[in-house]
This record gives C-alpha cells, sequence and structure tokens, in this order.
C-alpha cells in the first residue's frame, strides 16, 4: 500500500487565486496561500516567491515552535513551484496527447 501525499494542494472555489496547502504529515496544519496585495492586515504572514503570501494557519496538532514552524510554512512556497511544474507538464503531454489524435 502506497503511503498517504504529504502535502496537499487545492484551490478555493469562491475566492480562484487563493490556494490552501495541506500538510498530512505531523505537524498537520492548513495555511492560505494568496497574492501578496490580498493578505490579510493582521495574524502571522509569511512571504513567498511570486509575491505571495502564507496566511491564517491552522495546526490540527500541536503548533511546532517558532524556527519549526518558520521552516515549514516558508517550504510551502518550494511545494507551490513544484505542483505548478507539474501541472505544466501535464498540460503540456495532455496537450501533445490531442495533437496526435487529429
Amino acid at each position: 500500500m502506497r503511503p498517504p501525499d504529504e502535502w496537499i494542494i487545492g484551490e478555493g472555489l469562491e475566492a480562484p487565486g487563493r490556494f490552501y496547502v495541506i500538510h498530512a504529515a505531523q505537524p498537520m496544519f492548513m495555511v492560505e496561500v494568496c497574492d501578496d496585495y490580498q493578505a490579510p492586515a493582521s495574524g502571522l504572514t509569511w512571504s513567498l516567491a511570486d509575491n505571495q503570501v502564507a496566511c491564517n494557519a491552522i495546526f490540527f496538532d500541536a503548533r511546532p515552535a517558532r524556527d519549526e514552524l518558520d521552516q515549514l510554512i516558508l517550504s510551502v512556497g518550494a511545494i507551490l513551484a513544484d505542483y505548478d511544474e507539474r501541472v505544466q507538464r501535464r498540460i503540456r503531454r495532455d496537450q501533445i496527447d490531442l495533437d496526435s489524435e487529429l
């Protein structure tokens, strides 16, 4: 049996462009990722690449110490970059498949 994914990414239905990243391993948490101009005025936020911000973190396990918390949340930027790359590869592959069917 394949182990469950550590990271799960979803896009908000009511707010396109807002993503939610779930860390399904301990410590379990969910964090919202949005463009920096959409970031809340208060609360913890972390600056990510591409003018994005991680915010509104919700922990389902005990919240880690600040250094570990920062490392986890900042790794979300790399997770999203990998996700974007995978989506682009899938789109290119699907386009090649469609072109070969014509």
